[in-house]
């Protein structure tokens, strides 16, 4: 290493001290890439710059039922399917983990998830240790934070005050994640955290201002490296009533922070709720998100009754939809058309929550 002007001091102790701390101390250059781990919708990946960012903590919030432990489940088939040699972990403080709606992203790969249910706060933080020094494992999943239940809660009698000892445990839980993945970072075996939250309203809030928080302290929103907000808007249905049966969830996401791409942007999104016109639970629909956003881009247009797309016509919009599910290199192609159209406009930024109609119908 040559010897800049005036450091000559440092210079000479760097290999001592690299010698004292191996694999702490590098050049701002010589630190590790960014890499990311898809999660095979458009909108989530774009927003977010390519996906869940590896090596880093990430928080899901937002309130039930609004996409935050599915979303986790195809992020962890990703990365299976990404890394074979590995395995991932999930931490369910809730109990609710259900292996029949898992196997629908995970296939076969489902026996490669580790599932640990903890009774205590305690426990959890323990086993989450332990499997973050585990090098086979190299994603922990946590859902969720709002569901852990202190030792001394449970022990104490009901409505006793037990005030800050969750956020303690939470913040414990955070320092030893962080530990462990530094060491890991070291060894070369990326560890990968997500983490979920959930949503409560704020005693006393004004008509301004917040109206929710988030269990646990700020800790959490300090160290994440991404944070999304996730929000159920209502349903596709098999009909035009609101008796009809669900056939998909419409969500939209709301990227709260994020310091490996753009902030305070959203977008939406739609996932099949059961097996459906040849769509398997659980599949996000990619070809209805990339027509709706062509729409608002003006590639596609809707004219005398027909819609357009580079030159094709077809007569209604589920046509239009399946013919980009048919063709991939055709949805590509628009793909790529609308990564360039946002950057320059804030189309899929603040698009309507209304906007996304009545999905492939």
């Amino acid at each position: 290493m040559a010897k800049g002007k005036g450091f000559s001091k440092f210079i000479d102790k760097l290999p001592s001290l690299e010698k004292q701390f191996p694999k702490t101390i590098v050049k701002g250059s010589e630190s590790p890439d960014i890499t990311v781990i898809p999660s095979g919708s458009f909108v989530f990946d774009y927003l977010t710059n390519g996906g869940v960012p590896t090596n880093r903590i990430t928080v899901f919030q937002g309130d039930k039922s609004s996409g935050k432990s599915t979303m986790l489940l195809r992020i962890i088939a990703m990365f299976l399917k990404m890394n074979p040699d590995k395995l991932a972990a999930l931490v369910d403080y809730e109990h609710t983990y259900d292996k029949r709606w898992a196997y629908n992203f995970l296939g076969k790969d489902v026996d490669r998830i580790y599932v640990a249910s903890p009774s205590f706060g305690e426990e959890g933080v323990d086993l989450m240790q332990a499997l973050a020094e585990s090098t086979d494992i190299g994603l922990i999943g946590i859902d969720s934070v709002g569901m852990i239940t202190p030792t001394k809660e449970y022990e104490n009698m009901a409505g006793e005050a037990v005030v800050g000892v969750h956020a303690k445990i939470i913040n414990n839980m955070i320092r030893k994640l962080i530990t462990g993945i530094s060491e890991r970072k070291k060894m070369d075996m990326p560890l990968t955290a997500i983490v979920l939250n959930q949503v409560r309203a704020m005693f006393g809030a004004g008509t301004f201002g917040p109206q929710t928080s988030n269990p646990g302290g700020k800790m959490l929103g300090h160290v994440n490296s991404l944070e999304v907000k996730f929000v159920r808007l209502g349903f596709v249905r098999a009909g035009k009533t609101n008796k009809a049966t669900p056939i998909k969830s419409r969500h939209k996401i709301i990227v709260e922070k994020n310091k490996v791409g753009i902030p305070s942007r959203q977008g939406e999104y739609e996932s099949y709720l059961i097996d459906y016109d040849d769509f398997p639970a659980g599949y996000i629909d990619e070809s209805a998100e990339v027509v709706k956003y062509a729409k608002n881009a003006d590639l596609v247009t809707y004219h005398g009754g027909k819609w357009s797309m580079f030159d094709r016509e077809f007569k209604v919009k589920s046509e239009l939809i399946q013919a980009v599910e048919d063709d991939l290199e055709l949805r590509e192609q628009i793909k790529e058309e609308l990564r360039s159209l946002f950057k320059r406009s804030n189309l899929l930024g603040s698009p309507n929550p209304n906007s996304m109609g009545n999905g492939r119908r």
